[in-house]
């Protein structure tokens, strides 16, 4: 790998990797996707294809005081929650097999007795 001076690799990390000898290094601070990025990164990770009705469905699960204000689904808690990661929002995509529906894995993510 050293003799090859065009080579070029990325690693990417949560926390600095530290000074590594005689190799160059840039950091670079990625910002969160936005929300129609993060409807759209959930609905290629999937492993199948997400049907309409399951975004209309999550729509009926927001808060009671935010039915019918939501003006799309990017808006909704499982997204603010997700927050725009990639990762989180394709580990969230993971879960959408055996039957299980978007509505579901909202659920899944959101309950709090799985913290205690």
């Amino acid at each position: 790998l050293s003799s090859n001076q065009r080579l070029k690799i990325v690693l990417t990390s949560r926390s600095l990797l530290g000074a590594m000898p005689d190799i160059s290094t840039k950091v670079y601070n990625l910002m969160p996707l936005d929300s129609d990025s993060s409807i759209r990164l959930l609905e290629k990770r999937a492993p199948r294809p997400i049907q309409d009705d399951e975004f209309e469905e999550l729509l009926q699960t927001a808060e009671q005081a935010n039915v019918g204000k939501l003006k799309d689904v990017g808006e909704h808690e499982l997204f603010q929650i997700l927050a725009g990661h990639p990762q989180a929002i394709c580990m969230a995509a993971a879960l959408l097999q055996d039957g299980r529906r978007l509505v579901n894995v909202f659920k899944c993510i959101s309950d709090t007795s799985l913290l205690e």
